[in-house]
C-alpha cells in the first residue's frame, strides 16, 4: 500500500486497498499462516520488491521497446514531470541467496512465522533505472535504433495495476532485517540497481553482439 514515500520495515502497517492484488497477496499470508499454525509446519513469508534478473530486467525492456525520446539525461526532468517516485527493486541471485539461507535458519531468532522484506539497498525511480539502462547499451553499442514515440491519449493503453501501484503506492522497502540475519556477510551480491544492470549486460553481451552481427 502508499506509505507516501517512507521507509517501511517489516513492521510497518500494511495499507493495501480492498480489491487490488496486494490485498490479495496479504490475504495469502494471513492463509498460510493459519495452516502453518494448525498444521505445526516451518513457514517463511517473502515480501519480494520488483524483481530482476538475467532474462528479465530494464535492460530487457529497452532493447525489445526502445527506450523513450529523451531519456538519457533527463531522468530528472521525467521525475518531477512524470512522477518518478522511489521504486525498490531486487535481483533474482541476491533473493536466491536469502531464501536458501532461510531453509537453514533457525525460526526462534526472529519468531516461529518469520517475515522478510527483499529488496536492494536503492530505492529509485524507475526513469533513473531506465535511463542508466539505456547509458549501458549505448556504450556497449547495443542500443536499439527504435524509440518509443509519444501517443496520443487516444491510443496510450490502459494502466495496468502493476503500473498503477508504481505511482500511488509510494514507498521505500528496508531490507536491513534480511541483510543482518539471513546472508552471511550482511551485503548483497548487487546492492543497487546499477551493480545489477552492471551483470545483467555482462551475462547476455556476447549474445546480444552475435545477434547484431548477424542481422
Amino acid at each position: 500500500g502508499n506509505h507516501d514515500g517512507e521507509w517501511v520495515t517489516e513492521d510497518s502497517e500494511v495499507k493495501c486497498k480492498p480489491g487490488t492484488k496486494g490485498e490479495l497477496y496479504f490475504r495469502a499470508e494471513n492463509e498460510w499462516r493459519s495452516t502453518a499454525h494448525e498444521c505445526d509446519w516451518r513457514l517463511h513469508v517473502f515480501r519480494a520488491s520488483g524483481l530482476y534478473g538475467n532474462t528479465r530486467s530494464a535492460i530487457h525492456t529497452i532493447r525489445k521497446k526502445g527506450a523513450p525520446i529523451g531519456m538519457v539525461g533527463n531522468a530528472s526532468v521525467q521525475n518531477r514531470t512524470k512522477g518518478g517516485f522511489p521504486t525498490s527493486r531486487i535481483h533474482e541471485e541476491d533473493v536466491s541467496r536469502a531464501i536458501l539461507s532461510a531453509t537453514m535458519y533457525d525460526e526462534s531468532v526472529a519468531g516461529h512465522h518469520c517475515l522478510w522484506n527483499l529488496a536492494d539497498d536503492n530505492p529509485a525511480p524507475r526513469t533513473d533505472v531506465m535511463a542508466f539502462g539505456t547509458k549501458l547499451l549505448e556504450e556497449a553499442n547495443l542500443h536499439p535504433q527504435t524509440k518509443l514515440e509519444s501517443k496520443s491519449p487516444s491510443t496510450i493503453p490502459q494502466q495496468s495495476e502493476r503500473e498503477r501501484r508504481r505511482s500511488t503506492d509510494r514507498k521505500r522497502v528496508d531490507n536491513q532485517r534480511m541483510k543482518d540475519l539471513l546472508l552471511p556477510d550482511g551485503k548483497l551480491i548487487h546492492p543497487t540497481y546499477q551493480e545489477g544492470l552492471q551483470s545483467v549486460l555482462i551475462h547476455n553481451k556476447r549474445e546480444w553482439s552475435s545477434s547484431a552481427a548477424s542481422e
